[in-house]
Order: structure tokens, then C-alpha cells, then sequence
């Protein structure tokens, strides 16, 4: 019963932040192999599947039947291996001018194969894996040979990992410019409750907890209550922050859709699923055989930037300031001033400004813009009764926990001006 506590708290506290695309979990195995990727499947005091983006693999060099070498010219490698290749060139070899990476196959001993490969699909790779005897790898870059070998693969594998095989699982923290996310939230017995992000965890000893001022707590297992998470950005649903959706299916073949958002620990222990329309389902941690993840297609996050003091983003592009002259109270975009292209349908009628949070950059009035003969040409003119008379309303401001001002104009095809009053700069946008 211990052990199926630990392991369904595994899936509901280390769900990572997920950049798509990158692998965002690694799990390292006591004979030192290290995946990197996420925690797929789980079944409760079992295993694991963990699906990899990059494998560094240990095995004794007695498991290994032959070693066959191949030179592969960088052109011809996966985008992943050219760019590992074009940060490591000192593994690489000149020949007749072109660049070769040496990969290996490496064929185990007949008696020490695991089970036959699976193809899941055209990408993806399925094997068992034993630590101790490692796996038949195919285009891997050897590290190390002698008594122990070590090889980096950067395909995309599958590995089956006993629960009893794994020293500690880890997670990069969140990081700072991310408003959207997950929370974790730890109750002890004692009644303490700590808030932060889970960042590793070794099976039935500790985990340790990331609090949002920089400390780290280390929590005994045993002390653990229950285990909870909860959203970052109270503005939005959990279901927008959540990067995954888990599947549970139970003893009894009933399958539920939703986020784990609590784990009860104790004779009682229980999982609550939260599901789309917002009801929470609660299951018996015993019944549970296996917990699935897959990705939410609701998932939808939202990531800061850090603006420094006189920079200005539209729709997260850089601008420059323009020229603008003065004549007569007119103020005209100066003709060697060229405007930021934006494209309506791009931005769906919104923009998006951002700059850092002081009082000169509060002022700031965006304008629509009008054409005028100025000396018998058409020139974008505006006048300070203009910028208080027709300025926009932003249709939403906010400030960010990195001091990130952010206003968001809805906006239709034409020519803008935002002007700084307190500082007389202007970045002119034009929308096609």
C-alpha cells in the first residue's frame, strides 16, 4: 500500500512546465543512466514508461556482443544530431572537406537482449530497459569504452523502468517569465502547508520543494499528508495552465480525463481528478492501475519578457523610435521614417504593447494617425489636441510580476503613432 502512494504522488507533484518540443523531466537510474523527456505512463507500485528526447546510458561492457561503427556525414543527420554536432566539434572528423560524426550500434550479447524492439510509430522507439544491462541502441554517440560504456542517443525512445531501478526523478524550475502555470502544495502531518514547485524527488525518502523566494525545502515522504496543486494565474482556468491532461483507469475499467489535483495520503489515501466542466471526481488509490499522460489541447501559456527602461515591444517585437518634426503644432512622422509592419490578420485586431512600468511610459497615448499634404506630400501628422482628444484606450492593462507594462488595443488596418508625451518619443506601426 506504501508503495502505491508514492508512486501515483510522483505523477500528481512533478508535472513540469513543458517547453514543446524539449524535454522537461529528466530520471536518473542508480547505475547513473539519465533520460531526459517526461513520464508518460505509470502503473502504481510497478513501473514507469518514460518517453526520451535524450539518453546518456551506463551498461557493463560484458553485456556488449560487438560494437559497429558507422561515419555519418553531419548533412545527413537529424536536426537534433547537427545541432549536438556544431556544439561538440571535437568529435568531428575532416574528411575530403566534409564533416563525419562517428554513431554505433551496439549489439548486445544474445542471452542479455531484451525484449524485441516495437515500432510505436515513424519517430518513436519502444524497448524494455534493465539499468544494469542497458538496451540494443542504434546511432548512438559513444562516450566511453572499457570495462564501462557509456553512449548518448538523441532519438526519441520509450524506456519500461521499474520503480525499484530509479534514484531520483528532477525538473528544471518555472522560470520566472512564465504568468501561467502550475503550483504545488504540500500539507505534513503537522499541518504546515508549503507552496512551490516540486523539483526532485528521490522514491519513499524526500522531495524537495522550490518556494517562490528561493528557498528550498526538503520534505520527508513520510511526512507528507496531502499532496495538492493548484493554478499560478489566478485570471486564468486550470485547465489553460495545466500543459497535460492525465487519464486514470481504475480495477473496476472506469477511465477519468482530467488534472490530479489532489493526492490524500493514509490508510484513506484517495486522488481527486478535476475534469473539463469543472466537477472533481475522487477515486481510491488502491483501485488506480494506471495513470496516463497526454497533451491538453487547452493548454495555454502565457510567458512575460523583461523590458528594459526605454525599450517598447509590439506584439513582442522590438521597436525603434522615429524622427518626428514640428511645424506650426503639427507633428509629422518624418519621411525617412520607415513604420513596424504589422498584419491584421496575425494579430486578430489586437495590439499588444509592452514596456517597463514607470511614469513616463503610464502616459503613453497610442493615436490612429491621419495624412496630410506637407509640402505637396502625403506625410502621417498629428497634433497634441489630437493625442487628447482621439487617443486609444488600452482595452486591458496589466503589470507583471517582473514590472512589465502591458496595454492591449483593439486596433483596425492603418497607420499609429504611440508617443511618450513626458520624453516626445514615437514608435510608428502600420497595420496591412
Amino acid at each position: 500500500m506504501g508503495n502505491v502512494k508514492l508512486y501515483i504522488c510522483l505523477v500528481a507533484g512533478l508535472l513540469a512546465e513543458i517547453c514543446f518540443g524539449k524535454p522537461y523531466e529528466k530520471v536518473i537510474l542508480k547505475n547513473g543512466t539519465e533520460l531526459e523527456g517526461y513520464i508518460s505512463v505509470q502503473y502504481p507500485g510497478k513501473k514507469i514508461v518514460f518517453s526520451a528526447e535524450k539518453a546518456m546510458v551506463y551498461l557493463s561492457s560484458d553485456k556488449v556482443h560487438s560494437i559497429v561503427e558507422h561515419e555519418c556525414e553531419v548533412s545527413s543527420l537529424s536536426a537534433t544530431w547537427k545541432n549536438w554536432a556544431k556544439q561538440n566539434t571535437s568529435f568531428l572528423k575532416k574528411i575530403d572537406g566534409k564533416s563525419y560524426l562517428t554513431l554505433s550500434d551496439l549489439v548486445l550479447k544474445k542471452e542479455q537482449n531484451m525484449a524485441d524492439t516495437v515500432l510505436v510509430d515513424d519517430s518513436v522507439k519502444q524497448m524494455d530497459i534493465e539499468p544494469d544491462l542497458g538496451v540494443a541502441p542504434h546511432n548512438v554517440k559513444l562516450m566511453e569504452k572499457g570495462a564501462v560504456i557509456k553512449y548518448l542517443d538523441l532519438s526519441s525512445v520509450s524506456y519500461d523502468i521499474a520503480w525499484s531501478d530509479i534514484l531520483m526523478i528532477k525538473r528544471e524550475p518555472r522560470s520566472a517569465l512564465c504568468l501561467t502555470g502550475i503550483k504545488d502544495i504540500i500539507e505534513l502531518a503537522s499541518g504546515q502547508k508549503l507552496v512551490g514547485q516540486i523539483i526532485e524527488q528521490i522514491p519513499g525518502k524526500y522531495i524537495r520543494l522550490l518556494g517562490d523566494e528561493g528557498l528550498v525545502e526538503v520534505v520527508e515522504q513520510h511526512q507528507i499528508r496531502v499532496q495538492k496543486k493548484s493554478k499560478l494565474n489566478p485570471d486564468f482556468s486550470l485547465f489553460e495552465q495545466s500543459p497535460w491532461l492525465e487519464i486514470i483507469r481504475t480495477k473496476q475499467g472506469d477511465e477519468i480525463k482530467g488534472v490530479i489535483v489532489e493526492q490524500l495520503y493514509g490508510n484513506n489515501g484517495s486522488l481527486r481528478i478535476e475534469i473539463e466542466n469543472g466537477e472533481i471526481v475522487e477515486k481510491n488509490s488502491l483501485d488506480v492501475v494506471e495513470i496516463r499522460k497526454i497533451l491538453n489541447p487547452a493548454y495555454s501559456p502565457l510567458e512575460d519578457i523583461l523590458v528594459k527602461d526605454s525599450e517598447l515591444w509590439v506584439n513582442r517585437h522590438l521597436l525603434e523610435k522615429v524622427v518626428i518634426d514640428q511645424e506650426e503644432g503639427v507633428l509629422i512622422i518624418n519621411e525617412q521614417s520607415a513604420p513596424f509592419v504589422l498584419y491584421a490578420d496575425s494579430i486578430h485586431g489586437k495590439l499588444v504593447v509592452e514596456q517597463q512600468n514607470n511614469k513616463e511610459n503610464q502616459s503613453a497615448i497610442l493615436l490612429k494617425l491621419v495624412t496630410a499634404k506637407v509640402k505637396k506630400k502625403d506625410m502621417c501628422v498629428f497634433t497634441y489636441e489630437d493625442l487628447l482628444t482621439r487617443g486609444l484606450q488600452p482595452i486591458e492593462t496589466m503589470v507583471s510580476v517582473n514590472n512589465t507594462l502591458k496595454f492591449v488595443y483593439s486596433v483596425e488596418v492603418g497607420n499609429y503613432i504611440l508617443y511618450r508625451p513626458q520624453t516626445k518619443e514615437g514608435f510608428y506601426v502600420q497595420i496591412k
